[in-house]
């Protein structure tokens, strides 16, 4: 339950204390007091990632040393159950993938309609009515002669 708390309780109430602050003006006491504890929270997860990346302790988040938590390696047992595991879910994530797939080639169904974010349909655009340049007649942009020469048409 500790565990819990700490991973996802006080990193909510830090954020939403840090999203109030940034509303509120720099001259409050109690403002300048939370700014100084969101600072030295801040600073103590630094120095506790460095002395995880040096190995002298043992977890990577200092929320985690104070619940206790530590991180070891798999045991030999536990890895027959992992491949297990991961086997399932990619094949779980393949199956979600066809059935959306399924479902988008069965809902246009022909239709070359898109819609935009209103839900309005619109249809596919006319052709433009000039003829784009060929490559090598000038530039597409301002129709102007190209100046440095290049290898793509599309480019220059």
């Amino acid at each position: 339950m500790l565990s819990l708390v700490c991973l996802t309780l006080i990193p909510h109430v830090r954020n939403k204390l840090d999203d109030y602050l940034q509303t509120q003006s720099e001259t409050s006491q109690l403002t300048k007091l939370f700014r100084s504890a969101l600072f030295l929270s801040s600073l103590s997860r630094l120095v506790h990632h460095l002395l995880y990346l040096t190995n002298r302790i043992e977890s990577h988040s200092p929320l985690l040393t104070l619940c206790g938590v530590r991180l070891t390696y798999v045991q030999d047992e536990h890895v027959n159950t992992n491949r297990f595991l991961s086997a399932l879910s990619s094949l779980v994530q393949v199956g979600a993938l066809s059935v959306q797939l399924l479902q988008t080639w069965y809902s246009n169904s022909g239709d070359d309609v898109t819609l935009t974010g209103n839900g309005v349909a619109l249809g596919i655009p006319p052709p433009p009515g000039a003829p784009l340049s060929l490559p090598g007649s000038g530039c597409p942009l301002c129709r102007g002669r190209c100046e440095i020469p290049t290898v793509l048409a599309t480019s220059g």
